[in-house]
């Protein structure tokens, strides 16, 4: 019963994770771009290192709760038909490098929001350039996960149809220079797919539950 309960709480884990990346998003704000000065990014970060040092850790647990809930993901995705099993283990991988590019960013958003007085002008403006360029594995992984849960939605049926051609172009817009955008309403697409998964899983041990209460009975009645 341990282990059906948990199946039950899993999926959810995908709801703080949106919820601590949106948190993370409103805190973070309008950073320097690559070409502001130096003197220009510390004074930014002197300003905001609060928010900034926030934004990031939210940022790293969203992502630890993004992991556990693809595997979560995973498991509801591959349990309804051996044709999604590629798709949804492409989806957990997916999410892994999403998570590790997304730590990657909140890293070095910390390194800069920590001391900021403590760097000197060029390197603080050499490691905001480097902030907002080590976007590439966030991007990459977000794209995977998204096309691999669409494909293992259409392929399994564990979830509506409708759920899998919005991943489908949600991992397509991902890799465009918009996939900031499909980041924030993937975000969206989570809480719905944790949801359908999560009442999907109660009426699955709802069922469990009462069989065992038959079986129980049986003997009983003979």
């Amino acid at each position: 019963m341990r282990s059906s309960r948990a199946a039950v709480l899993a999926p959810l884990t995908g709801i703080l994770a949106a919820a601590l990346f949106v948190a993370g998003i409103l805190l973070s704000g309008n950073t320097p771009d690559s070409d502001a000065s130096g003197a220009k990014v510390v004074a930014y970060y002197l300003t905001h290192k609060s928010d900034q040092t926030t934004s990031a850790f939210l940022f790293m647990y969203g992502s630890l709760f993004l992991i556990l809930f693809a595997a979560a993901l995973r498991s509801g995705l591959r349990g309804t038909d051996r044709a999604a099993d590629g798709p949804a283990t492409l989806a957990f991988g997916g999410a892994l490098v999403m998570a590790t590019g997304i730590m990657l960013l909140s890293g070095v958003t910390y390194a800069l929001a920590a001391k900021p007085g403590a760097l000197a002008p060029a390197a603080a403006q050499a490691v905001n350039v480097l902030n907002n360029g080590v976007w590439f594995p966030f991007i990459v992984g977000q794209a995977v996960l998204l096309l691999g849960a669409g494909a293992a939605i259409l392929r399994g049926r564990a979830l509506p149809s409708w759920l899998g051609w919005v991943a489908i172009v949600l991992g397509v817009v991902s890799a465009t220079p918009v996939g900031w955008f499909a980041f924030l309403i993937a975000q969206l697409w989570v809480i719905v797919v944790a949801i359908l998964l999560a009442r999907r899983a109660s009426a699955t041990r709802a069922d469990a539950a009462k069989s065992g209460d038959v079986v129980a009975e049986a003997p009983a009645g003979a």
